[in-house]
């Protein structure tokens, strides 16, 4: 997996090692940190200002080599790393960096912020405010863990056509454990929440939960929170080799029949492609999305 590895790779070692097949791994917890900060800086300042305000992108390789913390290193440093980072290439104010921020501190500060993160929020912010986005039975947490992992295994399938007893809920830097936030309610909350997440991980590198169990002998379940949200990995091995091995990646929940994105695209008309585009974006798949009307796809 190019997009999230580390934590793929975090959650594959995990889940082997419940299982019994291998050591458990090394403190993930500094490239799970450098992975989701990658995603969300890519997402605010190359795709969203690529996309929905052309001109305003910085040059990626000059991005990338502003932010060292991408690469591994850094140790106990991580947060102040970022925190310099946001502050010097995002202008973000000093102060949410140790109190926090919300959405709505978002919305006031990119009215008058020149980065281009900020020109790209602002320029979608009433559209993406105007999509709202109906109720999922609340957001995916951990307390889910065991009715997942028991239809995980029992249920062929169940790792790309995701639910549970209660439906198909969100995942997304929304839904931290830490936070015991409730879903968004439209596609600008979902955007921002990409910034609040930066944000917070600057205050708290370790806010990423993580972690795995045994279900039972030679079967083991790991998961990591992700840029996306809650990933989760399950593998069953026998006789010392991989008998059975499946992936819920937060995509799966989030890009669900049946998910808060399908239901509220089924609202847009069929000439509304941007919203749809829009909607999307504030979902952050992990493959490439385009729009096609019905007289396209016909």
């Amino acid at each position: 997996f190019t997009l999230c590895a580390p934590a793929h790779e975090l959650a594959a070692r995990a889940a082997l090692a419940a299982a019994g097949a291998g050591p458990a791994p090394a403190d993930g917890g500094l490239a799970l940190f450098a992975s989701t900060v990658r995603e969300h800086l890519l997402r605010l300042c190359h795709d969203w200002p690529c996309r929905h305000a052309p001109g305003a992108a910085p040059d990626l390789p000059a991005l990338a080599a502003a932010a060292p913390l991408w690469a591994p290193g850094g140790g106990a440093d991580r947060g102040a790393l970022l925190a310099g980072w946001l502050r010097q290439h995002l202008a973000v104010p000093a102060d949410w960096l140790r109190r926090g921020t919300d959405a709505e501190r978002i919305a006031a500060w990119c009215e008058h912020n020149p980065t281009p993160a900020a020109q790209a929020l602002r320029t979608m912010r009433g559209r993406a405010q105007a999509l709202a986005t109906p109720a999922a039975p609340g957001v995916l947490t951990l307390a889910a863990l065991p009715e997942i992992a028991r239809r995980l295994g029992a249920e062929a399938g169940y790792a790309l056509q995701p639910r549970l007893d209660s439906g198909v809920p969100d995942t997304g830097p929304w839904s931290r454990a830490a936070d015991g936030a409730a879903a968004p309610v439209n596609a600008w909350e979902r955007l921002a929440s990409r910034l609040v997440d930066l944000v917070r991980l600057a205050a708290d590198p370790g806010r990423l939960a993580q972690g795995a169990t045994a279900l039972d002998a030679g079967t083991g379940l790991a998961w990591a929170e992700t840029a996306r949200g809650l990933l989760l990995h399950r593998v069953r091995v026998e006789d010392g080799r991989i008998a059975d091995y499946r992936v819920l990646a937060p995509t799966e929940w989030n890009f669900h029949a049946d998910g808060v994105l399908a239901r509220t695209l089924q609202a847009l008309a069929p000439e509304d492609g941007d919203d749809a585009e829009l909607l999307a974006a504030a979902f952050d798949p992990c493959v490439p999305v385009r729009t096609l009307t019905e007289a396209h796809h016909a």
